[in-house]
């Protein structure tokens, strides 16, 4: 028996796995995604966007290279997602980053955003200025 076989059983599980966690994952923004929409009542929109320094922050911290953005202007918090696996994802704000080890507890962090004042504060006069 070749002795590399087991690596690609090992590695071909790993690829189902990065399938299923990004399908997951992408299902969960979306939600969280079209919740800001519904809410806004299609006035701000959300999405994952390569980071650029000329769009304003919500809360200031630590630059990335991706972020979640409110209609091209706000960004939101900061995004990482391992490439490998798909988790864990990583969410900044500020100077605070959640370690998103799994559904639950990305899901639970995505409320916590929609549960901050500041945030919904922050869509309100995104939605006044428009």
């Amino acid at each position: 028996m070749n002795m590399f076989h087991e690596a690609l059983k090992i590695g071909e599980e790993n690829a189902q796995l990065l399938e299923t966690n990004n399908g997951e994952i992408e299902y969960i923004l979306s939600e969280f995604f079209k919740a800001i929409n519904e809410f806004t009542q299609g006035k701000v929109t959300a999405k994952i966007e390569k980071y650029d320094k000329s769009i304003n922050t919500i809360y200031e911290g630590y630059a990335r290279e991706q972020a979640i953005i409110l209609s091209g202007k706000n960004v939101l918090v900061f995004w990482q997602q391992n490439p490998r696996v798909g988790y864990p994802c990583i969410i900044s704000r500020g100077i605070n980053s959640c370690i998103c080890g799994d559904k639950e507890s990305l899901i639970s962090e995505l409320s916590s955003l929609l549960q901050d004042g500041f945030v919904i504060k922050t869509i309100k006069e995104m939605i006044a200025n428009d």
